[in-house]
């Protein structure tokens, strides 16, 4: 190559290089994309009118993100998904109109389930507001449902970011994205929970039956809620008022059935007032149980212990009545203060009758005892029937 040829090939050597970086330049100056969102907000319709969620911004609004609602779904719930709005600011000569977008994506799902995707909200360009480089979009009317009162028990996950884009001109309307236009994102997300549940508070029967992985509960002194219907849901079911098996007359019969390990610290009355019928306590499998409430025997009660199974009254079972230990499974009478139930005879049917109060602390207040053939009475500390009672054991056949 001559020396000619060699300057004609560095200089376009060079003047390749500064179009390379002048490109650059520009590029970078064009993917600025210099929007900003001050303002966000989740809109959601919980039955009464919209409610602005803060998802940023300085606004002295609810924050969405952290939110947890508890909903009843016996009260007719009603919670939609209205929209959102963004509000958004730009700088360095960068604009927004209505060929640009800002969207709120959403997701709402069981958390004991897979998430599933994003649903995408389009909001409208409102304009420049106040005035540029201020600008505002929203939508009210995405009208999407989340809960009703058919919607299954369990605790819920309402999943939110928000995204959009801003421009600037060269020949024509660029268009560029940039992390200051988002809050949040698809993989870090905001988030509410939303906890469903059924609770009743008066007297009723159920009108479909209960699903999902929520609980029951029913706080209603004096009250009967009836369970009547195929129910699946694997919560709890709590009772938060005292609970009376027959009451005020009532000759019919009346149960209550425990599954499972969580202790029902409920106080328990078989019969308020006058009244026949039986009165059965179930233990419906083979898991330990504890009934650390006061339990009053007003009429003569059954309590009927699956094969395998364990319950334990450790409260103080008073009243005017006594009980039956029925089933193969073993009940304890234990705690640190005497039992004052006082009339009956207790009766052991099957199964075994564990007497473990504190020692020299009554179990059986010195009532009659009738002990089954194949059943046993077991104590395991001293001076558990005070003063002694009479035993009678029924021989084998």
């Amino acid at each position: 190559m001559s020396d000619a040829d060699l300057r004609r090939h560095n200089r376009y050597t060079w003047m390749l290089i500064a179009f390379s970086a002048l490109a650059i330049f520009f590029m970078a100056q064009q993917s600025r994309a210099d929007i900003t969102i001050t303002d966000a907000f989740v809109i959601l319709n919980n039955g009464s009118g919209n409610t602005y969620y803060k998802a940023t911004g300085s606004s002295q609004n609810t924050s969405f993100n952290g939110l947890t609602v508890s909903i009843n779904l016996l009260s007719s719930p009603s919670v939609t998904l209205a929209g959102g709005q963004t509000k958004t600011t730009a700088s360095n000569g960068d604009y927004q109109n209505s060929s640009n977008y800002e969207n709120l994506y959403y997701r709402f799902y069981d958390s004991s389930t897979t998430a599933g995707g994003y649903t995408t909200v389009t909001e409208s360009f409102l304009a420049s507001q106040p005035a540029y480089p201020n600008y505002i979009w929203e939508t009210t009317s995405a009208n999407a449902s989340l809960v009703s009162s058919s919607t299954a028990s369990g605790t819920y996950y309402l999943d939110a970011y928000f995204a959009g884009n801003g421009s600037n001109f060269t020949t024509s309307q660029q268009f560029w994205t940039s992390s200051a236009n988002t809050v949040g994102s698809s993989t870090s997300p905001q988030r509410a929970t939303y906890t469903l549940f059924y609770g009743a508070t008066t007297t009723g029967t159920q009108a479909s039956a209960f699903t999902g992985t929520g609980y029951f509960n029913f706080n209603g002194s004096g009250q009967t809620y009836t369970l009547n219907a195929a129910n699946t849901y694997t919560g709890q079911t709590q009772i938060d008022a005292v609970v009376y098996l027959g009451n005020g007359g009532n000759s019919s019969n009346a149960g209550l059935t425990l599954a499972g390990t969580t202790t029902f610290a409920n106080t328990l009355t078989a019969n308020q007032s006058a009244g026949s019928g039986t009165r059965t306590i179930t233990k419906s499998d083979a898991t330990s149980q504890t009934m650390s409430g006061a339990i009053t025997l007003n009429n003569l009660t059954t309590f009927d212990v699956a094969s395998g199974g364990s319950l334990t009254l450790s409260g103080v079972v008073g009243g005017t009545n006594s009980f039956t230990k029925s089933g193969l499974g073993t009940m304890t009478l234990s705690g640190s203060s005497a039992n004052t139930f006082s009339v009956g005879t207790v009766t052991v049917s099957a199964g075994t009758l564990i007497l473990n109060k504190s020692a020299n602390t009554s179990a059986i207040a010195g009532r009659p005892v009738d002990i089954a053939s194949g059943a046993t009475l077991r104590t395991d500390a001293a001076g558990q029937i005070r003063p002694s009672p009479w035993l009678v054991a029924e021989a084998s056949s």
